[in-house]
């Protein structure tokens, strides 16, 4: 289990960051806050090794580059025969979520690895929004994705807040475009719906140019309705990964309930 971590911005305040911003507090103040997580990051660091350093501000618009540069973080890392034999799977979900590994191995044992796969609770019908949080100015969605009525849709992409699982070869192929596919869509899931609808494009458009890309094959769409969800549901057995808003305590309770039902199966 690994952690990617923005760059912590000192003296500034974003809008995401609810422990400076509902501060209001000096720009003293807001260093002070900052050398205390950066010292809680360093020995994290140190005691685990788990954290993964990305070279972008930590904020809700840095989502989905930190997505792409933890795709190829997997990918660089598992380069040899033995550990890319191994690194099949690449399982992202936020740290507000609980996952039961063992469940989700057993799983992905049901699939195919080497084909691209994507695995989580699919948002099939979603509106580009134009203002908020969740305003999206640089999607441009093609012809069949407006509606009658002026609205712009996404393409398919896994629900955030559900977390979700792609196979190798979509790791590999976002790794292998990284300055291609853009980081300026609003979120790091709709943006992965984005990219894979790219990839249909360019599969189509140039499939015999894209040896070793894994692009010839189609996506393997996994849709979870049942087994990932938002609603913090980790007690139902049938769950592979609950989120999303849990506070340490509700991991804990998680955790607990977990090891239990491992220690106590039913007959």
């Amino acid at each position: 289990v690994y952690f990617l971590i923005g760059q912590r911005q000192i003296a500034s305040c974003s809008k995401d960051d609810k422990t400076l911003c509902e501060h209001e507090a000096s720009t003293a103040t807001r260093n002070r806050i900052y050398q205390e997580q950066n010292t809680s990051l360093i020995q994290e660091q140190e005691l685990h090794r788990d954290l993964i350093l990305v070279d972008r501000p930590e904020a809700y618009q840095s989502l989905p580059y930190k997505l792409k540069f933890g795709y190829r973080w997997a990918i660089d890392a598992s380069t040899t025969e033995t550990a890319a034999a191994t690194v099949q799977w690449v399982v992202k979900v936020d740290d507000d979520m609980f996952v039961k590994p063992k469940l989700v191995k057993s799983f992905l044992q049901t699939l195919d690895a080497s084909r691209p796969t994507i695995v989580g609770r699919m948002e099939k019908v979603h509106v580009v929004e134009k203002s908020g949080k969740w305003a999206d100015p640089h999607y441009k969605p093609k012809p069949n994705r407006v509606q009658p009525d002026g609205r712009l849709m996404y393409p398919h992409f896994p629900l955030g807040s559900c977390g979700h699982i792609v196979s190798r070869p979509i790791a590999q192929y976002v790794s292998t475009h990284f300055d291609e596919l853009s980081s300026e869509y609003q979120g790091e899931d709709t943006s992965l719906g984005i990219w894979l609808d790219e990839w249909k494009d360019k599969a189509a458009a140039a499939a015999s140019n894209m040896e070793g890309d894994a692009m010839n094959d189609e996506l393997v769409w996994v849709d979870l309705k049942r087994n990932v969800t938002s609603e913090g549901d980790c007690h139902l057995p049938e769950v592979l990964m609950a989120g999303h808003d849990l506070s340490a305590r509700d991991i804990r309770v998680c955790w607990n309930m977990l090891k239990y039902a491992e220690e106590h199966p039913k007959k």
